[in-house]
C-alpha cells in the first residue's frame, strides 16, 4: 500500500466512526502526508473531524505547518481553532506567536477566542507559570 493509499484508508475509518485507530496510525506515518492531510481537512464539513485532522497534522511539529495553522484560527468551530492553537503552541517558535498575535488583533474575534489565543501565547513566552 502506497502512502496515498494508506491516507485515503484512514481518512475512511475516521468517517466510519473508528477515529482513534486512525489517528494513532497515521501519526505513526511518515511525515509526508501532511500534505495529503491539509487537502483533506480542505474538503472535510464535519468539523469534529477537521479538528481531529488537524490534531495529527500538529503531532510531526513541522514550522511548514504553520501557514494552515493560521488559516484554520478561521474556521468557525472552536474545536477547529482550537486545534489550531495547539498546533502553534507545540511549535512554539517565532513565526506562531506572531500569528497568534495578529489573531488577537482581528476585528472579527469573539472574547472567547481573544482569551484562548491569549493563553496560548502565554504559555509559549511563560511556560512555567
Amino acid at each position: 500500500m502506497n502512502l496515498e493509499e494508506y491516507v485515503r484508508y484512514y481518512l475512511n475509518e475516521m468517517h466510519n466512526g473508528d477515529a482513534e485507530n486512525a489517528y494513532f496510525s497515521l501519526i505513526e506515518a511518515d511525515a509526508s502526508i501532511v500534505p495529503m492531510l491539509q487537502d483533506a481537512y480542505t474538503q472535510e464539513i464535519n468539523p469534529e473531524l477537521r479538528a481531529q485532522l488537524v490534531h495529527i497534522i500538529s503531532q510531526f511539529r513541522l514550522t511548514a505547518s504553520i501557514p494552515f495553522f493560521a488559516s484554520g484560527l478561521q474556521d468557525p468551530e472552536p474545536a477547529v481553532w482550537k486545534a489550531c492553537l495547539d498546533g502553534l503552541v507545540m511549535l512554539a517558535c517565532p513565526q506562531s506567536i506572531q500569528i497568534m498575535e495578529d489573531a488577537l488583533k482581528s476585528e472579527h474575534s469573539t472574547s472567547e477566542f481573544r482569551e484562548w489565543v491569549q493563553e496560548a501565547i502565554d504559555q509559549i513566552k511563560e511556560p512555567n507559570k
